[in-house]
């Protein structure tokens, strides 16, 4: 958001908000029915290390985004985001001296890691679709 001006970055903000208190939801909900319904068996069609990898991998997600919501809670109202997302004009540095606060490192390193997995898990996928000729698309539905 380097360049745009207050108004724009308020804009992008609410758009982040709703968006990440939509994902923290749906989240929640997830991991409810994760718990009180049975769920397939997992993969068994690796090494035992990629068959952890997988759990571990599947695990971690709930984990990362139960994280990157709550650090991003933390964030909209310790860094001063709340107050910005409230004002029609306000002073820039408000949400430049925001980035300095703990939940926004946070957030950030928990963003980081979340898109690894994802590219971890596409590249298992594919490993799967193409390499094994399994299509494991079909366990979704």
């Amino acid at each position: 958001m380097e360049g745009m001006n207050f108004s724009e970055k308020n804009e992008l903000l609410k758009v982040h908000v709703i968006i990440g208190l939509l994902v923290f939801n749906l989240t929640i909900l997830r991991v409810y029915f994760y718990f009180k319904y049975p769920r397939p068996n997992a993969l068994k069609k690796g090494s035992k290390l990629n068959n952890q990898l997988v759990v571990w991998i599947h695990n971690a997600f709930y984990f990362l985004l139960l994280g990157i919501s709550v650090s991003g809670i933390a964030s909209l109202f310790s860094g001063g985001y709340l107050k910005a997302m409230q004002a029609k004009y306000i002073n820039d540095s408000i949400a430049i001296d925001s980035y300095t606060k703990t939940p926004l490192n946070i957030h950030e390193i928990l963003a980081g890691i979340m898109m690894v997995l994802l590219v971890i898990q596409i590249i298992g996928v594919i490993k799967h679709y193409l390499l094994t000729k399994e299509n494991t698309f079909k366990r979704i539905t």
